[in-house]
């Protein structure tokens, strides 16, 4: 028998890929390139069977090849800025998509593509620039109109930029809601939008209303466009079998989503509960391998929002939880749709998702203030605790100041959260600190884009100037670290600097498994008392703030006196395990979602 040709080996790996069996497709994808490598459609049909496997390094490299070899290849250059994006490799992107439009000037995803990698880059005015153009150009286009009139900075130059910034924000949901007779007439295009309203949440408002506004604009054209996708579920679950429950999320790797969730995932009662995972990223480790070995379905879902959605209706579950709905785009418009009858949303993104489709919100009891539902759309399911068993995090090694660059004598005030999750009004706390420390040092880390970290350092030796001082040596950046090191970097805080508004979750579980002092002042809304209700469950109270003076005192206090700040720290190290490896919460979960279930059966009408 003759041997198999590279065009019988594409065929067949095609089949077995549309087949869901992707070992068989790689394999015959693989055959095809090594026969005639030349070929670019089989170097293609190979990237697209590694993309679905979460091999995305290998899907680049494919790309790459080929736009080396074609490099007017429009279509080739397009995939690769795409993957590029997905890879956060966003300066990379922004060359690439500038070449591609050398090609085709007016191309509509190379605009929106353009937009959106400036925008992480931290070069706001230039992607509002490029926004508005392609507005212009498309103005039948969805997703450039939403670029133009809701995109937000990463950084804000002050307080009253936060809030110029949300008027703007309003008036451009009210005039998209408006226009949506026109949205209307291609209502498909919902399922290309590649935005979310991820940073609205950093301003510090309540968001309830605009992400309502915002859910019902989105879910409104998912209806339109696939009514199948939106259909009431009858539930039919009384108890007599396992309970079909389906997790989604793109971040089922090492973190925040996929180190406060594993454990809800694997340790469910396979005699009680049929474990679906559905995920939608693309990083792959230890994390990933745990859950897709902990449970009885795991699904790469790479197909599109539409495919999704209706391959997750295929299998029929009883619930859907989605963790973090509002970290990425795809979670947005999933949960648009009504994919179970039952759908729960967590706090790994901690505010209200605004859908209609979504019907409780898991939340802790600790992190909510009184009233909380009325910041919720959806109804609040409170856990006890801080509501996830999650492993103690280890610190790599020991590390000291000069290896880092940091002054041996200094007292070390480390604010390590992501800069845009630092509020202008941070910056009071900031020059009240160095005011009041001539010893204190402000430790942050970078972004991963210099804009965005020029741009805070900018803000901040601003104020400084504009209050007669001048920063010498007293504000230092750190290079971003993974995880074990950056952990090994924050034993070296004196004390932890809890943001306002947004208060640490996984990176004030950090300090604490470091034995790190954090100073806390919770905010209105669940997102700022993260960190004061870890404080509380420690019983350390005492680094719990009411207003601005409070903080920087106990924080001044706190990294000056050598005695205090030690016992704070054998505190921390003698009580910490209250907030790690507490089987008991999944056991709570398990429960919480089973008796929700039960009574949402149960509910008259």
């Amino acid at each position: 028998m003759l041997p198999e040709s590279a065009r019988d080996h594409h065929d067949r790996a095609i089949i077995e890929m549309n087949g869901e069996n992707l070992a068989a497709a790689l394999t015959h994808a693989q055959q095809a390139v090594a026969l005639e490598n030349e070929n670019i459609s089989y170097r293609e049909t190979l990237a697209r069977v590694l993309y679905r496997q979460g091999d995305l390094a290998a899907v680049i490299s494919i790309y790459q090849s080929i736009v080396q070899e074609q490099p007017n290849n429009l279509p080739a250059l397009k995939r690769l800025a795409r993957l590029l994006l997905e890879n956060w490799q966003f300066e990379k992107a922004d060359q690439v998509i500038a070449g591609a439009l050398a090609l085709d000037t007016q191309d509509v995803q190379l605009l929106s593509m353009q937009v959106f990698a400036k925008h992480e880059l931290g070069l706001h005015e230039q992607a509002k620039s490029v926004a508005f153009a392609a507005e212009r150009l498309h103005p039948g286009v969805l997703s450039v109109a939403l670029d133009s009139r809701l995109m937000l900075p990463m950084i804000y130059a002050d307080a009253a930029s936060v809030l110029s910034c949300r008027r703007r924000f309003v008036r451009g949901l009210e005039e998209l809601i408006a226009e949506m007779p026109k949205w209307q007439k291609m209502p498909e295009q919902v399922f290309s939008v590649e935005r979310s309203n991820f940073l609205l949440a950093y301003q510090g408002g309540g968001d309830r209303p605009l992400q309502e506004a915002y859910s019902r604009l989105i879910g409104h054209l998912v209806q339109t466009a696939a009514p199948d996708l939106k259909q009431d579920l009858v539930l039919k679950f009384d108890g007599q079998r396992k309970l079909r429950i389906g997790f989604i999320s793109k971040w089922l790797y090492a973190s925040t989503t996929g180190n406060y969730f594993e454990r809800w995932i694997t340790q469910l009662d396979p005699a009680r509960f049929e474990r679906f995972v559905y995920y939608t990223g693309q990083g792959d480790d230890d994390v990933t391998r745990r859950i897709e070995s902990g449970c009885e379905h795991f699904t790469r879902l790479q197909t599109g929002p539409a495919a999704n959605g209706r391959r997750i209706l295929a299998d029929q579950l009883d619930v859907l939880i989605s963790p973090e709905v509002g970290m990425s785009t795809g979670s947005y418009l999933m949960s648009a749709m009504r994919l179970a009858p039952v759908q729960f949303a967590g706090w790994g993104h901690p505010v209200t998702t605004g859908s209609e489709t979504i019907d409780y919100f898991l939340s802790c009891a600790g992190m909510e203030p009184d009233g909380y539902q009325a910041h919720y759309s959806e109804k609040v399911i409170l856990l006890d605790g801080i509501g996830i068993d999650m492993p103690m995090p280890i610190t790599e090694k020991q590390i000291d100041r000069a290896a880092l660059g940091l002054p041996g004598d200094a007292h070390l005030y480390f604010c390590p959260q992501s800069l845009f999750k630092i509020h202008p009004e941070m910056d009071e706390i900031f020059l009240k600190i160095l005011a009041g420390d001539r010893r204190a040092v402000l430790v942050f880390f970078q972004a991963g884009s210099r804009a965005i970290t020029m741009a805070f350092a900018d803000r901040l030796g601003g104020r400084l100037a504009d209050a007669g001082a001048r920063a010498k040596g007293q504000i230092k950046f750190l290079p971003r670290l993974d995880g074990g090191m950056f952990r090994s970097a924050l034993k070296l805080a004196d004390v932890m600097l809890d943001t306002l508004h947004w208060s640490g979750g996984g990176t004030s579980l950090d300090a604490f498994a470091a034995d790190v002092p954090v100073i806390s002042l919770p905010g209105a809304y669940m997102r700022g008392r993260q960190t004061g209700a870890m404080l509380r469950l420690m019983g350390l109270d005492q680094f719990i703030t009411s207003n601005i003076d409070e903080y920087v005192a106990k924080a001044i206090e706190l990294a000056s006196n050598r005695a205090l700040n030690q016992a704070s720290r054998e505190m921390i190290a003698q009580k910490k395990s209250t907030l790690f490896d507490r089987a008991e919460a999944n056991a709570a979960f398990a429960e919480k979602i089973y008796a929700t279930v039960i009574a949402h059966a149960n509910k008259p009408g």
